[in-house]
């Protein structure tokens, strides 16, 4: 017996899936546009940027073409901002910043497959949560600005701190929403998600709750069909037996 289908029984073993439900796992990567902002909209806080994912998640058929989609997937977000303020305490000009940003999400999501002869739309709405797992950020100040022949620039990096101190700069769990729309060929997906948190992403900022918002598009491949249990230990046996009964013929 495979390893790989020896772990697919297991899983579905664990999850106490029903003989008549289905589970498939899937491969996936996704890019797209990455913002952030606070409730109060302040310049210091807006960020645009990009962000990407991937990693593999399961699917279980419920009932026909009702079921539930989760996984792990490894996600950075990369977000920029020019806020052009005076600090008075720096006596400097903040030019630019840059926000980077590295968290393990796991989505947990309804999804309706809707048939049309070989190809499938499948509309998903749910939750994501998200561990972060690191962050830096860079601040890109300008000195002597009266100066129209001299400037000086100078940067000031930070590896960001997870947790929900005074001292700390990331929280260390985030929620939102997460819906989209995709399609299915085969083993070929596709699709656009959108993520709205819910969760304040900087914590003690005098007040302000700092949310992010993801929009993208993704492409997947199945690595094994969404198969129900009694499926695969059929399919197994069916292995099993085909290696008994092929015959192996040594090389001259």
């Amino acid at each position: 017996m495979k390893r790989g289908w020896l772990i697919t029984l297991l899983i579905a073993f664990s999850l106490g899936i029903k003989a008549q439900q289905r589970v498939g796992l899937e491969v996936r990567g996704s890019v797209g546009m990455y913002t952030i902002g606070d409730s109060k909209k302040s310049v210091f806080y807006q960020y645009s940027g990009a962000f990407a994912h991937i990693g593999a998640l399961a699917n279980v058929r419920l009932y026909r073409g009702l079921g539930i989609e989760t996984g792990l997937l490894y996600t950075g977000k990369w977000g920029h901002n020019y806020p052009g303020r005076y600090l008075e305490e720096k006596d400097a000009f903040l030019r630019s910043s840059d926000l980077s940003l590295r968290y393990i999400e796991m989505p947990i999501l309804v999804y309706f497959k809707v048939k049309q002869r070989r190809l499938r739309m499948i509309p998903r709405l749910g939750l994501y949560m998200g561990i972060p797992l690191s962050g830096e950020s860079e601040h890109n100040y300008e000195t002597d600005f009266y100066d129209k022949q001299y400037h000086h620039f100078y940067s000031e990096k930070k590896t960001l701190q997870i947790g929900n101190s005074a001292t700390d700069n990331i929280t260390p769990f985030d929620i939102g929403v997460s819906t989209g729309i995709g399609w299915e060929w085969g083993r070929a997906t596709w699709g656009a998600m959108i993520n709205v948190g819910c969760q304040d992403v900087f914590p003690n900022l005098n007040g302000r709750t700092v949310r992010g918002i993801t929009f993208g598009f993704y492409a997947g491949f199945k690595l094994i069909k969404e198969y129900s249990p009694k499926q695969l230990i059929e399919e197994v046996e069916r292995k099993e037996q085909l290696l008994e009964t092929t015959e192996i013929t040594p090389n001259p």
